[in-house]
């Protein structure tokens, strides 16, 4: 039997657990008596926001990346990618991603398309949502944990990191569960089962992107740190055992896996070539700082508290303060964001891409919290309930804003203005606020400053999407294409044929192509130029995508000026909303 907490002890609200495994998930979620209303507000918010605006769960098929979609593909067809890919092995670390692949592959068999998306995604955000609640809960108060929570729900670049199909969503949740496993070592009976969980995470982390490493010393420093006490009661060679275990377990069952599908064993290694590519050489994506520093949106909030966090760290250390946990994540995140901007001194794009920039955000939010805990701990119930409701307002007016005009346009044109005078009129606020009310008018203010920070520095695309058919149409008429696709040539043999910058549907195309095999299966993306040369066989087809009836004729004449002969074997249109393209499936033989 398990009690939530010490002062239920004489009642006889008790909870009989027929398992150890749940024992050990209660114990770390549960050991303080939980706020029904704090759980329910943490699972409502994600609904809200999506009632709002749902633009930000959907990979938008007009945007420049193409990888969200090669994904996608295999979560459709994870078989049939892994076989085609079979002579590119070492360069296909797309399909080594088990840990973000294996999930889309359950939830696209299990539902329909478009509830597999929401399924998917808003599984691993609840779960990353509810590891930040219950880490800062442990490790501060519960009243901080809430308020940090509603704030990462609402930062739009974590939600756009949770919203599309690359995998940056799931390493953030995997890096937060490896954390809150290590802030609870010590505080579960359980040890080495929480052991072999931290290392089933780390090994999900790492096999989502090898990438991911870099935070191992981070997760070192979150452990000697923050659990000194075990270092006389507890025997790390059995700790070290069962976290080996359980990386071994996930290790051992994704080769297993890449075996029986593709009969080959070791799966990661195309992950290790590429990152000791890149990591070594000269990374392709590299640009000079000069170009993207300025237009980097994602570093906006990221630099403001990396700054604010060193003041804090300076400040404690002048006054040699013993706030331990405090003075923990706020290191965690500095000592993050330092590693972070090495890499990039190096000419590693880590703070540059913005998926790379995204594993930031789980230091960076635990860092936040540590700034309104001591003025949220002094708040009583109702105090809490005020801010809760004033901020969770607060946080969702941007996904309600649609239009260009107007005052949005005056927000966008004079934002360092608008912030600028946020912060002078909330310190001058603040500062006559009386004592009494100045804990629940700071923390307000800054819920203002960042919802209006946030909104102007983010990607509009989270907020917005004008000019561009709904991402939700889009992301269906991409699967009914692939469907059909693998209907008519399921040994995916088709080669595409489209135009991505003339035509208004050019880059759903590439969205597509993408989803279907990337860029080993076309021919050409600039219709009717062929870009390739093809040589006519029995199984290989031409799939040409256009919005323009006329392009099946200018395909035909394109093809008899290199001496071949097109035969239409399968027309197909796909209506989708306001979306309207035709699928001409082309065999063709030498004239």
């Amino acid at each position: 039997m398990l009690l939530f907490s010490n002062n239920l002890s004489n009642r006889t609200n008790i909870l009989t657990l027929p398992a150890k495994e749940n024992r050990v998930i209660l114990n770390i979620c549960f050991n303080k008596q939980i706020d029904l209303y704090h759980i329910v507000t943490i699972a409502v918010f994600p609904i809200i926001l999506l009632t709002l605006n749902n633009k930000w769960i959907f990979t938008n098929a007009f945007f420049i990346y193409v990888d969200p979609w090669i994904y996608l593909g295999y979560f459709l067809d994870f078989s049939g990618h892994l076989n085609a890919f079979k002579s590119y092995f070492y360069t296909n670390y797309f399909g080594t991603r088990f840990p973000w692949i294996v999930p889309g592959i359950l939830a696209y068999k299990v539902f329909p398309p478009l509830t597999a998306n929401y399924v998917l995604h808003l599984g691993f955000l609840y779960t990353a949502l509810f590891s930040a609640y219950f880490i800062i809960r442990n490790v501060l108060d519960k009243n901080s944990a809430l308020f940090t929570t509603i704030l990462l729900g609402s930062y739009s670049y974590f939600l756009f990191s949770s919203g599309w199909d690359y995998v940056d969503g799931a390493e953030i949740t995997y890096l937060l569960l490896i954390i809150l496993c290590l802030v609870n070592l010590k505080k579960t009976n359980e040890k080495l089962l929480l052991g072999f969980f931290t290392g089933l995470f780390y090994a999900l982390l790492l096999y989502t992107n090898l990438y991911m490493i870099i935070y191992t010393p981070t997760f070192l420093i979150f452990f000697f740190y923050g659990n000194k006490a075990l270092k006389t009661n507890f025997d790390f060679v059995k700790l070290a055992t069962w976290i080996s275990i359980g990386f071994l377990l996930v290790t051992i069952s994704f080769c297993i896996l890449n075996y029986a599908v593709s009969g080959q064993i070791l799966f990661f290694l195309p992950q290790i070539k590429v990152a000791l590519d890149l990591s070594l050489g000269y990374h392709r994506w590299k640009q000079p700082f000069a170009v993207w520093l300025f237009n980097a949106g994602h570093l906006v909030i990221p630099i403001i508290a990396f700054f604010i966090n060193l003041l804090l760290l300076f400040y404690s250390f002048l006054r040699k303060t013993n706030e331990k946990n405090i003075i923990l994540l706020r290191l965690l995140y500095v000592l993050s964001f330092i590693m972070a901007g090495i890499f990039e001194l190096l000419k590693k794009p880590v703070l540059q891409q913005m998926f790379y920039a995204s594993n930031l955000i789980p230091f960076l939010f635990l860092s936040i919290a540590t700034w309104f805990y001591p003025f949220l701990e002094k708040l009583n119930t109702k105090q809490m309930l005020l801010v809760v409701v004033c901020s969770v307002t607060t946080l969702l007016i941007p996904f309600g804003l649609y239009s260009d005009a107007g005052f949005i346009y005056v927000m966008i044109r004079y934002r360092k203005l608008i912030i600028l005078f946020i912060f002078i009129a909330g310190g001058f606020f603040i500062y006559v606020n009386s004592k009494t009310n100045r804990y629940v008018a700071y923390v307000l203010f800054f819920c203002l400053s960042f919802s209006v920070i946030n909104y102007l520095s983010s990607f509009r695309e989270v907020f917005q999407n004008s000019n561009n058919p709904e991402r939700e149409s889009a992301h269906i008429a991409v699967v009914k294409t692939i469907k059909y696709l693998k209907e008519i040539n399921p040994n995916c043999e088709a080669l595409f044929w489209y135009n991505s910058e003339t035509d208004p549907l050019g880059r759903m195309f590439r969205a597509v192509n993408s989803t279907y095999m990337w860029r080993y299966r076309r021919i050409g993306t600039e219709f009717p130029k062929i870009e390739k040369n093809i040589h006519p066989d029995n199984s290989t087809k031409i799939v040409l995508l256009t919005s323009h009836n006329e392009d099946y004729e200018n395909a035909v004449n394109s093809l008899k000026n290199v001496n071949y002969k097109a035969k239409l074997v399968s027309l197909k249109t796909i209506k989708q909303d306001n979306i309207n393209f035709s699928i001409y499936f082309l065999s063709y033989d030498q004239n």
